[in-house]
Formats: structure tokens, C-alpha cells, sequence
């Protein structure tokens, strides 16, 4: 009787012990899910890949993606990011879509997230970092356009250099000395400062719009009249300051931060002709390897330091850096903010 009673409280113990323990869940590793994806894209063959800019300055990410995919065919098209999002309307209205992923900023993009018009998706399956989607799976940044202010070393010595915002407004930098972008883009750095004291952000703007900046139609332009002598000091694009130091460009930053800006990103529209091809290419670029490619055709993160070049230069020089990426800040961003920018400084729109 006792060996029996003995039996039967190991029975209860081992079923105890089963509902205990922790249930395993056998999952496929982000190889084997890119493996099967990649099977199903080469049966699409080919995926169309929209961005802004000329064809050569993505050579880099091309060239990666063909060698790491061969069987199939990436297609290219350039078109402007602030007009993809209105394109992309129109075609799903249709139900005749001709870009299977796409390439812009957010804030170009919200009407197109209000209708619900792009995929979701678990990309963590794929190997990519949760961290870097955004907007319940529907974007994945690679780049952003932060700017920061910079000074011709062979005009302005260190020491005279600015180093606040209120040092900008001294009196020797009145009278066209400094270079802008003529774009409310241009001052995406007194975002935070914005958020933070709306009145301080327009005060200074009124302020600094009586030292008689001179407004650029462009970075590169900027870029360039700082770095050869035309003015001493200007807000500068980042993206713009990593090649003119690479040539070794007179220029250095000012330590005047944090600087912000909204973030270029990755997604792709509901009803795409080869759905697969475009989950692998964004997975794909979303990769060490890819963000290696598309960092060599010049664009990158600003943060965390070891993201890229601009991210190091950022770090290096005490300047932080704020992504404008929540879907409040970037209508404040985009509306208010941009409108104060334009009518202070009296900026004529493109």
C-alpha cells in the first residue's frame, strides 16, 4: 500500500512539474525566414525601388543588393520625396501600384499613413533591429538631413568661432555674413528648442533675421559658400559637410546643439506587384550590410555615434542629436513650426 501511495504521488509530480515548465516555441532563425523570402522573390523576379537623387549616388546600394541577390532584377526610379506620397494615392485609388519600395520622409508621408496605404510588418522575423521601425512596422529610417552651424577655419579662428545660439547673433556677424538654407529644413536644428519654448524659438529667429543672412537654394550651395571664403559662417547640412571634408574643405562646426531633424526611411505600399522582392530588398538594407552600402553612397543616421560618419562628426564636436519621428512632433514640425521659419525670415517658397 505504501509503494503504491508512493507510485502515485511521483505521477502527480511529474505532471506537475510538466505544466510547470516552461513551454519551448520553435520559431525559424531570421536566416532560414530571409532564405524562404528570397525562394518566393525570384519567382517575382524583379522589384522597383523608388528614391530621390540621381542614379549614380545609389550605385553603392545597387551594386551591394544585385551581388547579394543575382536572380533578381532591381529596378530604380527617382522620384522627388515630397511628391512619392501623393503619387502613391493616386496609384492605390487606381489599384495599379508601380513602386515596390518606397523612399521618403515621414512628414511627406502622413496622408499616406492616415488611409492606411502601407504595409505592416514584423521585420524583427528578418534580423532587423526593432529599434530602428517606426510607426507599428510601416518605416524603417536610414538617413536624416540634421543641420548644424559651421565656420570657414581660414576666415574665423576657433576661439571667435560661435558657440551658442546667442553668440550667432553678435553684431560682427551682421551684414551678410551668414549663409542659410532658405528652407524652413534649413533650421530643423531649433526644433528642440521650439518644443521645448516656442517664444524663445521665434524671438531668436527675429533676431537673427536682422543680421542680413544671406539664403541658399540649396545644401550643396550652402556648403559651398562657406567652404570657399563667400561667408565666414552658415547653417550647413550635414550631408553636405562630410564630402567637403573628405576634400579637405577650411571647415570645422560649432558646438551649438542639439541639432534635430525628421528621419528618410524605407517602406512599402499595400498592393505592390512583387511583395516578397520588397520585403527582402527592405530587409536587405536594413542590414549591417546594407546600412554599410548605403553609407557609402553618402547617407546615414546621425545617431548613435557609431552609426555613421555625420553620426561620429556630431559626436565628436558635443552635439546631440533629437529625431523628429512621433507622429505630434512631426505636424508641429511640418505646420507651425515650418510656418514661423518661412514668414520670420522671409523666405520665398520654392
Amino acid at each position: 500500500m505504501k509503494s503504491r501511495k508512493a507510485g502515485v504521488s511521483s505521477v502527480i509530480v511529474i505532471i506537475g512539474l510538466f505544466f510547470l515548465a516552461p513551454t519551448v516555441i520553435y520559431s525559424a532563425t531570421p536566416e532560414a525566414e530571409l532564405k524562404k523570402l528570397y525562394e518566393a522573390a525570384k519567382a517575382e523576379k524583379e522589384v522597383i525601388w523608388q528614391f530621390s537623387g540621381a542614379l549614380k549616388d545609389v550605385k553603392p546600394v545597387i551594386d551591394g543588393f544585385q551581388k547579394k541577390y543575382p536572380d533578381i532584377k532591381l529596378s530604380t526610379i527617382s522620384i522627388g520625396a515630397a511628391t512619392i506620397g501623393g503619387r502613391i494615392i493616386i496609384e492605390a485609388n487606381a489599384g495599379r501600384l508601380t513602386v515596390d519600395v518606397g523612399t521618403s520622409f515621414p512628414v511627406y508621408l502622413m496622408p499616406v499613413f492616415e488611409r492606411d496605404l502601407l504595409v505592416k510588418y514584423n521585420w524583427s522575423q528578418l534580423g532587423v533591429d526593432p529599434k530602428r521601425v517606426l510607426f507599428d512596422g510601416r518605416f524603417i529610417p536610414f538617413s536624416d538631413s540634421a543641420r548644424v552651424w559651421a565656420y570657414n577655419t581660414k576666415m574665423v579662428p576657433k576661439a571667435e568661432a560661435p558657440k551658442t545660439m546667442e553668440d550667432t547673433l553678435a553684431p560682427k556677424w551682421k551684414g551678410g555674413k551668414i549663409a542659410v538654407r532658405a528652407a524652413p529644413t534649413g533650421f530643423n536644428w531649433l526644433y528642440p528648442v521650439w518644443k521645448q519654448n516656442k517664444q524663445k524659438a521665434m524671438d531668436y529667429l527675429n533676431r537673427l533675421e536682422k543680421q542680413d543672412v544671406i539664403p541658399g537654394k540649396r545644401d550643396a550651395e550652402v556648403a559651398n559658400q562657406v567652404a570657399s571664403g563667400e561667408y565666414p559662417i552658415g547653417v550647413l547640412s550635414l550631408t553636405s559637410v562630410i564630402p567637403a571634408l573628405e576634400k579637405r574643405a577650411p571647415l570645422a562646426l560649432c558646438p551649438i546643439g542639439p541639432t534635430a531633424s525628421d528621419l528618410n526611411g524605407f517602406w512599402i505600399p499595400k498592393g505592390t506587384p512583387h511583395p516578397n522582392a520588397a520585403k527582402l530588398m527592405v530587409a536587405w538594407l536594413a542590414s549591417p550590410e546594407g546600412t554599410k552600402a548605403l553609407i557609402k553612397s553618402g547617407r546615414g543616421l546621425s545617431y548613435p555615434p557609431d552609426a555613421s560618419p555625420a553620426a561620429k562628426l556630431l559626436a565628436d564636436n558635443g552635439i546631440g542629436f533629437v529625431p523628429i519621428q512621433s507622429a505630434e512632433d512631426l505636424r508641429e514640425y511640418s505646420g507651425p513650426f515650418n510656418a514661423a521659419v518661412m514668414k520670420i525670415m522671409r523666405f520665398v517658397p520654392e
